[in-house]
C-alpha cells in the first residue's frame, strides 16, 4: 500500500496526514466519499508546490551576494599587509557596486579606493585582489571593522564583520613554555638504592664487512631557541590558511622562514604558487611566481626536498 504525505489546512491549521487518512478527513469535513480521490490529489499537489517553493527559496538564498573575509585580520605595524576580501557570485552583483569598509583606524591607509568619512573607505570591486592596509609605527590594538557590499544607490546587498588586530606576530603567537621534565618513579620519595655492578659483557665475534648495515645520513642539526619559538608560527599560519585568511598565514610563515625553518619557507612559497592556491580552494588571492620561486629556493637551501619539485613545476609553466 502506498502512503502519500499531505498537509491539510483546517481552520487555518495545517494538519499532516497520509493518503490513507483522506477518507477519514473527508468524512470529518462532510465531503462526499466520491470526492475523496480528488481531495487527496489536491492535497498532494499542494504539498508538492510547497516543496518546490522551498527549493526555490533555498536556491535564491545561495545566489544572493555575499562577502567572505576571515574573522580575524592580523596586521603588523610599519608594514603593508594584504586585506583579503572576497565577494560573489559576480553574476548576482549589480554593476557599479562597491565595498564599503567602516571602523578602519584613523592612522591607517588603504592602497585602493578612497576615504569617504573618518574611518570609512569605498573600494571598487575590480581592485579587491590588490587591496592592502598600511599601519604606521607605534600603533597597536584591536578594531572591529564592518565590510558591506553596496549598490550605487546606497542599498546594502551583504555585510560582514571582522576583527582587525594590529600587533607584532610574536604577540599573536607567543612562544609555548617548555614542557616540564618528566621524573622517573625512582626520583620521587626516597633516593634509589645504589646499583650493583654488573659483570662485563662477553666479547662478540667480529662482524663481516658485507653484513654491516649501510651508513645512515647524519641527523639533522638541532633547532636553535629562535627556531623552536618559530615552530608556533607555522602552526598558527596553518590555522589561518584553513580559515581562508591567506594574508595572515603569510605573516606567520614568513616569520618561520626568516628563522631558517625549511617548513616555513616551503609553506610561504605555497601561498604565492598558483597551483598550491588552487589546491587550497581560496579565491581572490593573487599568486606571485617571483615570490614563490624565491621562497622555494630558500626552502631548498634549508633542506626541503619538495621545494625542488615545485621549482621544476614552476619552470614548466614557462613563467619567469
Amino acid at each position: 500500500m502506498t502512503y502519500t504525505r499531505m498537509q491539510v489546512p483546517i481552520a487555518n491549521v495545517v494538519i499532516a496526514s497520509s493518503g490513507l487518512c483522506a477518507v477519514v478527513l473527508c468524512t470529518a469535513l462532510a465531503i462526499p466519499a466520491a470526492a475523496a480521490p480528488v481531495f487527496s490529489n489536491a492535497v498532494a499537489l499542494a504539498d508538492q508546490d510547497d516543496a518546490e517553493a522551498a527549493l526555490i527559496q533555498v536556491q535564491a538564498q545561495l545566489e544572493k551576494p555575499h562577502i567572505n573575509i576571515g574573522k580575524v585580520v592580523l596586521v603588523e605595524p610599519a608594514s603593508e599587509t594584504p586585506l583579503p576580501i572576497q565577494v560573489g557570485p559576480i553574476d548576482a552583483i549589480p554593476r557599479n557596486s562597491f565595498v564599503r569598509i567602516r571602523g578602519v583606524p584613523s592612522s591607517a591607509s588603504l592602497s585602493e579606493g578612497h576615504s569617504i568619512a573618518p574611518g570609512s573607505w569605498a573600494i571598487p570591486l575590480s581592485v579587491l585582489p590588490n587591496l592592502r592596509i598600511s599601519i604606521p609605527v607605534g600603533v597597536s590594538g584591536k578594531s572591529d571593522i564592518t565590510i558591506a557590499l553596496v549598490q550605487i544607490d546606497g542599498t546594502v546587498l551583504a555585510e560582514s564583520r571582522a576583527a582587525l588586530v594590529v600587533a607584532a606576530a610574536e604577540l599573536i603567537a607567543p612562544s609555548q613554555p617548555a614542557a616540564p621534565r618528566e621524573r622517573s618513579v625512582a626520583s620521587v620519595g626516597n633516593p634509589p638504592s645504589p646499583l650493583e655492578a654488573s659483570p662485563p659483557p662477553a666479547p662478540r665475534p667480529p662482524v663481516p664487512a658485507a653484513s654491516l648495515p649501510p651508513a645512515r645520513e647524519p641527523p639533522p642539526a638541532a633547532l636553535t631557541e629562535d627556531q623552536k619559538r618559530a615552530l608556533t608560527f607555522i602552526v598558527r599560519g596553518r590555522a589561518q590558511a584553513q580559515q581562508g585568511n591567506v594574508a595572515a598565514a603569510r605573516l606567520f610563515y614568513q616569520r618561520a622562514a626568516e628563522a631558517n625553518l625549511a617548513e616555513g619557507a616551503l609553506a610561504l612559497a605555497g601561498t604565492y604558487d598558483p597551483a598550491e592556491l588552487a589546491a587550497m580552494g581560496v579565491a581572490g588571492v593573487l599568486p606571485d611566481i617571483a615570490l614563490a620561486r624565491r621562497w622555494y629556493e630558500k626552502a631548498r637551501d634549508l633542506g626541503a626536498r619538495e621545494a625542488e619539485e615545485r621549482l621544476q613545476r614552476l619552470s614548466r609553466t614557462g613563467v619567469r
